[in-house]
């Protein structure tokens, strides 16, 4: 998740970096597809976050039985 995580980030900063140095107002289609990745691997991210959040330990109360 870590490396999906960095290479998301580089992706986002690579296209704003296009981006802004362009004086087009439309992207070129290597920016869309760069978007689309950036759109693509998000989701992944965000899935296996949700899914190592669901699948964490579950709360079972107290280990020791408290004294009557």
């Amino acid at each position: 998740m870590v490396s999906d995580t960095e290479k998301l980030l580089k992706l986002a900063q690579e296209l704003n970096a296009e981006i802004g140095s362009d004086d087009h107002s439309a992207l070129t289609p290597i920016q869309v597809r760069k978007a689309a990745d950036i759109e693509k691997l998000a989701h992944s991210v965000k899935q296996k976050m949700s899914t190592s959040f669901m699948a964490g330990p579950e709360f079972r109360g107290p280990l020791i039985s408290p004294m009557q």
